[in-house]
């Protein structure tokens, strides 16, 4: 291991063995930027929950896309973008020593078009104001949304049905506020649970029916504030507390953050983990300081990797068969030898700094928006020999730069900082974002005053309410509530929020911060364990003592 000073942070970090071992292999300069700053600067370029209108640079319709308008950057419809109708080797241009590559990177940038949305639109039925999606139907102001139908306001759905201001939810159904659940049915207001069902105000449950505002349970069944009922004293108890009052879920939710206080929280989230650590991890081995996980070996410093991941190192999705992935975003389905590159995958191999260069692509440096090429340098194409000789000089001169090795520079990130995942996992304040280098974009918000009276129980809100303009009470916006969106409220019999839907969803998911897994103490036994978690904050365990203490 190598201990350095991170260029950004002046903070001291470790370069582990295993990156060392890999950089050397692939002839790259070891790092100077820490792992948790080489994160933020490849979510910096990752798009989060928000969606604009703008114009289609090629046929001039309006289009709904995730590239903000004031970038000028140009974009085409999706559909445009992925047929044959235009070829972005049109717009190669040649290397020119004279200059840095980022800079000529930057020009290549502004020429080449942008697809509008990153989604299959084939696979998308009624669900137009959703990206990242595949395989949905009736979907709402819903991002990372796979195989699930009526999910509104949510992110990372997997395989569900009837989701609501929920983030990381797989295989459930009837699900309203919900963070990290699996093979849930009608559950709301819950966390960490799986197998789960007519439930509410749930921490780290498993397997668990008619249970409210409990934590650390397994295999139970009618519970009341952590505490056994009978069936008759369970419905008693229930029936007096109106979850589709707004006031009343204002102070479950109250109640419910000091019951999260009072937990046990397991010193990692996750299942069949062999020497790997950080958080929310499946079937990993030899992973460290990754979060959400699953089905990956030998990687470092991973965020939503799954399905087959090997040898891949600072990286924000997605995996699905890849392999020997450094220093990327949203990389996969087929990648193998990628480095320095966003949003290229499927069947694509051997690309450095690259930008949305996929389907079957191979040998690329420095190009945006190819399909199906190869031995391509700044969109311009060569061959074989012309590329590998062009290639070895540009390296030389890029490390001459001392570019070579680095992600691409904030100053080209399609993305507003408060606006992209890096603010997800990342967070910071308008000031310290453009100290480092990002731009933040904050809408004018006109002055406005609700004349419309929100009932506070959902059994008395009229259909007039999909009329009514509201504003919301955290950033002062105007919203409106949809035909679609009423009618999921009174299916689930939860009370009309008074934030609009962006700003809860932002609420919703800033507990997905990513952390440095560190040396805690057991609250329990004192002995010490690698844990994301703040001892001091929650009452972090090992898995020896949770288990003795949840079984």
């Amino acid at each position: 291991m190598q201990k350095r000073i991170c260029t950004i942070s002046g903070k001291a970090f470790t370069v582990s063995d295993l990156e060392e071992q890999f950089c050397l292999a692939h002839q790259l300069p070891l790092p100077d930027i820490s792992p948790t700053e080489r994160l933020r600067q490849i979510g910096g370029f990752l798009s989060s929950i928000f969606l604009y209108t703008s114009r289609c640079a090629y046929t001039g319709k309006s289009i709904l896309t995730f590239v903000p308008p004031h970038k000028n950057l140009p974009v085409y419809d999706i559909d445009i973008w992925m047929s044959d109708v235009w070829e972005a080797l049109d717009f190669g241009q040649a290397y020119d020593f004279s200059r840095p590559f980022f800079d000529q990177f930057g020009d290549l940038l502004k020429k080449v078009p942008w697809p509008s949305l990153e989604c299959v639109r084939s696979t998308m039925e009624n669900s137009d104001y959703t990206n990242g999606v595949m395989n949905v139907k009736d979907c709402y102001l819903s991002f990372g949304i796979i195989d699930s139908r009526d999910v509104l306001f949510s992110r990372t759905v997997i395989g569900s049905k009837d989701i609501m201001d929920s983030v990381y939810v797989t295989n459930s159904e009837l699900c309203f506020g919900c963070i990290q659940v699996n093979n849930c049915y009608n559950v709301s207001y819950s966390q960490d649970c799986s197998n789960c069902s007519d439930s509410a105000f749930l921490f780290d449950c498993r397997n668990c029916k008619h249970c409210f505002g409990s934590s650390n349970l397994s295999n139970k069944e009618y519970y009341f504030r952590n505490t056994p009922c009978t069936p008759a004293e369970y419905q008693e108890k229930i029936s007096k507390i109106n979850l589709g009052s707004y006031k009343v879920v204002m102070e479950e939710k109250q109640k419910f953050a000091v019951l999260q206080k009072k937990a046990l929280v397991k010193y990692i989230q996750g299942k069949s983990n062999e020497d790997s650590d950080g958080n929310y991890l499946e079937h990993t081995k030899n992973c460290h300081n990754c979060s959400f996980v699953s089905d990956a070996e030998n990687s470092e410093w991973c965020v939503q990797m799954v399905h087959n991941t090997r040898n891949a190192f600072v990286c924000d999705g997605f995996g699905h068969n890849g392999e020997n992935l450094y220093y990327s975003a949203a990389v996969g389905d087929n990648a193998y030898n990628l480095k320095f590159c966003y949003d290229c995958y499927s069947n694509v191999r051997d690309l450095e700094y690259c930008i949305f260069v996929g389907f079957g692509s191979m040998d690329c440096f420095g190009c945006i928006g190819l399909k199906r090429k190869q031995y391509c340098i700044l969109n311009k194409q060569y061959t074989k020999d012309e590329y590998f000789a062009l290639l070895a000089k540009i390296k030389e001169h890029m490390r001459s730069t001392g570019e070579y090795g680095q992600f691409f520079p904030p100053a080209l990130s399609p993305m507003d900082y408060n606006r992209s995942e890096a603010q997800v996992f990342f967070p910071e304040s308008h000031v310290a974002a453009e100290k480092l280098g990002y731009t933040w974009k904050e809408d004018q918000v006109e002055p406005f005053t609700q004349t419309y009276s929100i009932p506070d129980d959902i059994q008395d809100v009229q259909d007039d309410i999909l009329e009514a303009v509201l504003k919301c009470e955290v950033t002062g916006k105007k919203y409106k509530i949809i035909k679609q969106e009423l009618a999921a409220y009174r299916k689930m019999g939860v009370p009309i929020p008074t934030v609009s839907p962006i700003a809860r969803l932002e609420k919703i998911q800033s507990s997905l911060t990513v952390k440095e897994a560190k040396s805690q103490p057991c609250s329990v036994c004192h002995q010490p364990i690698l844990t994301v978690y703040d001892t001091e904050e929650y009452r972090i365990v090992c898995e020896s003592c949770y288990q003795q203490a949840t079984q």
